[in-house]
């Protein structure tokens, strides 16, 4: 699901981000970083993240620089994935 808000687009993801729904994932976060402004990716609601979905946010980051923010709630295990490829230090992130 996708939202306007003043700080730009915010792409809510659910469930899980894997190599089955990759491609989907990334038209996604093409179309929503698409629009002016920054993006947020909102991962409040994904319960995990695997190499494939990572892969996405990098090209993302390429396309987007400092305009992409990464929605997490502390302690979740998307975060843990994030710091375990110490990509925490390289993406904007939210709580």
């Amino acid at each position: 699901m996708r939202e306007a808000t003043v700080h730009g687009e915010v792409l809510h993801v659910f469930g899980d981000v894997d190599f089955l729904c990759t491609e989907a994932f990334d038209a996604a976060v093409i179309d929503a970083g698409s629009v002016d402004g920054g993006l947020t990716i909102d991962f409040t609601t994904c319960r995990y993240i695997d190499s494939a979905g990572l892969s996405v946010l990098i090209r993302a980051r390429g396309r987007l620089g400092s305009r992409l923010r990464l929605r997490v709630t502390e302690g979740s295990i998307v975060l843990r994935v994030l710091r375990i490829a110490q990509l925490d230090r390289v993406f904007q992130i939210v709580f």
